[in-house]
């Protein structure tokens, strides 16, 4: 029987945007730059429109953006042109009107799943993976989402670890942070990387010592 295929907001909604946002007047505010690239990233196809700007009796004006995807996802975003208040600006100049569409598609690529959690107010994505970073004594890092193969990555490279037991306490510093998470999620695999080390460390003691 064939997998059904993600909708757009099963991918998008789960991606974690930290680090791509920044805050002003108390109002977060993701980089529209990053969220357009991912969102090309996982639909090559995505397209946006912008209308032209519309002025009302007031003084103030409002735009427009399109967002879509071939026939698979279309959204349409009206947004007045405001500052950093939310106040709506009277005779606004280039740089606001431009500022206005930028946070106008944003808002289009919210209600297509990414970044909605911030409209929400939450400062990280409930729905977001979780994941697990470990680094080697070189810097490179493993990414991975289940704990027993941080657990796994640990172990391999403490065994393998034979420069000195200095190289082997370092290893176990840089990581504190995966090592913790093990600790308190994963007792049993925690264990065995502890004995890992302990091991590895008696065995590189007494050979520095003899």
């Amino acid at each position: 029987m064939p997998t059904r295929s993600k909708s757009v907001w099963e991918t998008l909604s789960t991606i974690d945007c930290s680090g791509h946002t920044e805050k002003k007047n108390g109002f977060t505010y993701l980089a529209w730059s990053w969220a357009w690239e991912t969102l090309k990233k996982h639909y090559p196809t995505a397209r946006f429109q912008k209308s032209p700007v519309e002025y009302l009796q007031d003084g103030t004006a409002i735009i427009s953006v399109r967002v879509w995807i071939d026939d698979i996802e279309d959204v349409t975003e009206v947004f007045p042109v405001i500052d950093y208040k939310n106040n709506a600006i009277n005779n606004p100049n280039a740089f606001q009107i431009n500022t206005a569409y930028q946070r106008c598609l944003v808002k289009c690529l919210a209600y297509m799943g990414l970044g909605m959690y911030i409209y929400h107010g939450q400062e990280s994505n409930p729905d977001a993976p979780v994941s697990y970073t470990v680094q080697d004594d070189k810097g490179k890092k493993d990414t991975v989402e289940d704990l027993s193969m941080v657990a796994e990555i640990l172990i391999t490279f403490i065994k393998g670890n034979d420069k000195s037991l200095d190289s082997l306490r370092q290893y176990w510093a840089i990581n504190k942070q995966p090592i913790e998470q093990l600790e308190n999620l994963d007792p049993d695999n925690y264990k065995r990387v502890y004995e890992a080390f302990t091991n590895k460390a008696n065995g590189l003691k007494e050979k520095e010592t003899n």
